[in-house]
Order: structure tokens, then sequence, then C-alpha cells
């Protein structure tokens, strides 16, 4: 006997659940997989009549008995806060970028242009062409200084 997880509730046990054993969709579509290959395995009709499915049968179920009807954030673990974080940094990234676009003409200029030139080089990549080479005084550092990798020493 090998042991498997169910890990998706598939179209045809969907099917199965709704139609053979009269649970509603919306039950079936909370419901925690390896819940709904048991009951087809065993061929159990809706077993709670007219009472709503228990809470250890959805599938946001963490039985931690808080009292806060046992639901939790659903996640991928570290990989799941990684993306979730980058989410919102660029979420915030973009709204302070917009405000910032709103607030200033040199701004929106500048966005301006760096979104032509990207736009442009993105073209050029589609075509097989390798981007075009920056010039020092483009971009976004135009300011030159003295100071830093192969400046004079000051005394």
């Amino acid at each position: 006997m090998s042991a498997s997880v169910q890990f998706m509730i598939t179209n045809a046990m969907r099917a199965t659940l709704v139609e053979e054993l009269e649970f509603s969709p919306e039950e079936v579509d909370v419901m925690r997989p390896e819940i709904a290959a048991e009951l087809i395995e065993k061929k159990m009709k809706r077993p709670f009549g007219d009472r709503p499915m228990p809470d250890q049968w959805k599938r946001d179920y963490d039985g931690s008995g808080d009292g806060g009807g046992g639901r939790r954030r659903i996640g991928l673990g570290p990989v799941g806060d990684l993306f979730r974080s980058l989410f919102y940094m660029s979420v915030v990234a973009g709204f302070c970028l917009g405000v910032a676009c709103g607030a200033s003409p040199e701004v929106r200029a500048g966005v301006r242009s760096t979104y032509r030139e990207v736009r442009r080089d993105v073209r050029r990549m589609m075509k097989g062409k390798k981007p075009r080479k920056r010039r020092k005084g483009q971009g976004s550092s135009q300011l030159a200084s003295s100071r830093g990798r192969g400046g004079p020493a000051e005394a």
C-alpha cells in the first residue's frame, strides 16, 4: 500500500461530490482535497443534513481552537512570504512613483525618458539586436563627481 497526498480536487471528483454525494458546489470549493478523496473512496453522501460543513473539512482550517473560526492565511512558507513581500514592495514603489510624477514635472520628464529608453531597448532585443549602450551623460546619474573611484584625492 502506497501513501499518497491529494493536493487538488479534479473536475471528475467535483462532479462526483456534487451529483452523486449531494454536496453543494460552494462546499466543494472550500473542501480539503484529502477529505474529498476519502469521501469519494467510501462513497459517503453528505452526512450532516441541513447543517453547514464542519470547519475541519475546510481547506483553510488550522485546528488552533482560538475561537476565531480557525482561519489562517494560506501561504507557501518562506517562498510565499518572499513573493508576497516583492509584490507589496512593487505596489508601494509604483504608488510612490505615481505620486512623485503627479507632483513634479521634472520627475515626470525623467520617468518618461527612461520609459522611452527601456521600450526602445526591449524592441531591439525582440528583433535580436543588443541594447544600445548609454552615454555617460544619459540616464539617471547625470551628475558628474570627481570623488570616488579615480578622482583626485583631497589634501
